[in-house]
């Protein structure tokens, strides 16, 4: 048997509806479609369906960068003598976006910045 969503899955919910502008008489619709009268009793294949109509209907999910990813960034490029005007120039290529902005634009980045020391380094040794 399926079990019920969670509390973060719940607020997931809740967001979408805030995002979205729906009413609560639309949210509540969308709710006895899956045979529910509160999001909590909602099961994990009904929430999964939800979301994904949220998602049809316009709701992004964006993960917000992790702090920790966008301190390794300052620190290579601190260690590396990258301007901020170069970082964003890197950014623009790798990504096509000024800044990163996702765990995966993050990642994209730390790579970039890895390619960029290894290349130094080995015109440094040859």
């Amino acid at each position: 048997m399926a079990s019920t969503i969670t509390k973060k899955q719940v607020t997931l919910l809740q967001t979408a509806k805030t995002k979205l502008g729906l009413s609560e008489d639309d949210y509540r619709s969308l709710l006895y479609k899956y045979g529910v009268d509160s999001t909590k009793e909602l099961k994990q294949p009904a929430f999964k369906h939800l979301l994904k109509t949220f998602q049809r209907l316009g709701f992004e999910m964006r993960a917000k960068p992790i702090a920790a990813q966008l301190r390794h960034i300052a620190k290579m490029q601190a260690d590396m003598g990258i301007t901020d005007a170069g970082l964003n120039s890197l950014c623009q290529k790798t990504i096509c976006k000024h800044n990163a902005e996702t765990p995966g634009d993050c990642s994209k980045i730390i790579e970039a910045l890895k390619a960029i020391k290894r290349r130094r380094e080995l015109l440094a040794d040859g």
